[in-house]
């Protein structure tokens, strides 16, 4: 059942009541000229209500002579104007209901002409009042929520309207704006006067940062209120930056440290670190998952806290070597960032040399091997080797590569390319014609990387008498060694 409202109720204000006044004259219809006549003027009431200060007004023409009145009550009284009417006011304080009062009056005409008696009267007012209320309807509103949220987290806001006027506040409607979000208006309705009403509203932090939650009320009438509250949105915020080195040989181990710091101002929760390491890296400390990232585990950061991760790859690939993070946290919070370091590959050449293992015997063949290995990661191009021997060795033969022999040299043809990983051994045969410690000599050059690389031994020959004995072959043993 609907509330009445004060401000539309229509009803009787008051009702008056007055006097019933019936006024009679009585008299001749013809008199003579010079004779006096008689007219009585009765007043009746017939109301129930009686009644005061009535007026009696008779009027006569100035050549009509008034020479006598008697009253019941009160007094008649000549009254002048401008016109050529003679006037006489009968005044009645009271005439009581069901009750009567009477004037007489004696008349004498000096003219013979007819005239006309003027009879009129008046009565007081009755005045009644009736105290009609003026009623003002208001509105007053107020948002009552939490002043700080974290970014996601949904609060509730509760609006308090209140009419705290005298008349009913019609077709109430409040619109709710939080940051640059607007709801849909709700229609309150009616509010009476002293009626509350509360609206709970649910809202989701979408926004970082001071925001302004703010509510209108309006109503018919040009009813309007406002209420408004600053809400700070606090949120943590990843950086995460990576310092590590710019240029790397392959094979090479890198070091990078992964700096993470929240920057915001709320603490981020369950922070992991997803590292994507460089192809063909190999991690040295730590595990990798099944899709080759490494997993570190942050935990919480508060707002200014920071975390160091370190750790170590081999690098072997040549080029940009690039190291992908990912830094993540509850509540959806994620920040990515890469390190890139270049890899050089490089060719590293190691020339060995065997020798014949103790003395030979002039005129016996003599075996030298030349082995050449690329350690390195990066193809050798264009490799030269010269064998020399000292005066009184000759080479008689090599193996291994095309080769030329010249009076104590084998001169080889180039080696185009060695492959990292690889090995070349060449070998050597030579016959000496003269006893005692004669030396070989190996000497590599590469054009790519430029590289000159030197090995040298000494090998005894015997012949005839120059036979060691044990002690002998002692000593030259310490010798070659």
């Amino acid at each position: 059942m609907p509330n009445p409202k004060a401000s539309s109720r229509v009803g009787s204000l008051m009702t008056t009541t007055g006097p019933l006044l019936q006024v009679d004259t009585v008299g001749p219809q013809a008199i003579v000229v010079g004779k006096s006549a008689e007219y009585t003027i009765t007043v009746t009431n017939h109301g129930r209500i009686a009644a005061d200060n009535v007026y009696v007004r008779i009027g006569l023409p100035e050549w009509v002579d008034v020479s006598n009145t008697t009253a019941t009550s009160g007094a008649a009284q000549n009254q002048t104007d401008q016109s050529s009417q003679r006037k006489l006011l009968w005044t009645v304080d009271r005439v009581a209901s069901q009750g009567e009062q009477t004037l007489t009056l004696l008349v004498t005409p000096r003219q013979n002409r007819p005239f006309d008696l003027m009879v009129d009267w008046t009565v007081r007012p009755i005045t009644t009042v009736a105290q009609i209320e003026v009623q003002q309807p208001r509105l007053e509103m107020a948002v009552f929520g939490p002043k700080n949220v974290l970014y996601g987290e949904t609060a509730t806001y509760t609006l308090q309207l209140t009419n705290p006027g005298t008349g009913y506040a019609e077709n109430v409607a409040v619109e709710f704006t939080y940051g640059a979000r607007r709801l849909e208006k709700k229609v309150i309705g009616d509010l009476a006067p002293g009626e509350q009403n509360e609206i709970n509203v649910e809202l989701t932090a979408q926004q970082a940062g001071e925001l302004l939650v703010a509510a209108v009320a309006t109503g018919t009438g040009g009813l309007r209120a406002e209420a408004q509250e600053d809400v700070l949105v606090r949120r943590a915020d990843l950086n995460v930056r990576v310092i590590g080195s710019s240029l790397k040989f392959a094979g090479s181990v890198a070091s990078y440290k992964l700096h993470v710091k929240n920057t915001g101002n709320a603490t981020a929760n369950g922070v992991v670190a997803s590292i994507l390491l460089p192809a063909g890296a190999k991690l040295l400390t730590g595990t990798t998952d099944d899709g080759g990232r490494v997993l570190q585990d942050i935990g919480a950061l508060i707002p200014g806290a920071e975390r160091v991760v370190t750790l170590q790859s081999q690098l072997t690939v040549p080029g940009e070597n690039r190291l992908q993070v990912l830094v993540s946290s509850k509540g959806g919070l994620e920040e990515s960032t890469a390190f890139v370091t270049r890899v050089e590959a490089l060719a590293d050449l190691k020339l060995t040399l065997s020798d014949p293992r103790g003395p030979t015997a002039v005129g016996d063949n003599a075996i030298y091997e030349v082995k050449i290995a690329n350690r390195g990661t990066k193809a050798a191009e264009k490799i030269s080797i010269v064998g020399q021997f000292s005066e009184g060795v000759e080479p008689v033969e090599a193996n291994g590569g095309a080769a030329e022999l010249v009076p104590g040299q084998v001169l080889f043809h180039p080696i185009p390319r060695l492959e990292p990983g690889d090995e070349i051994t060449l070998k050597i045969v030579a016959r000496a014609d003269q006893a005692g410690n004669h030396r070989f000599r190996a000497q590599l050059n590469c054009t790519n990387p430029e590289t000159q690389l030197i090995a040298e031994e000494s090998t005894f020959f015997f012949g005839g008498d120059d036979t060691p004995t044990t002690a002998d072959r002692s000593t030259v043993d310490d010798a070659t060694e």
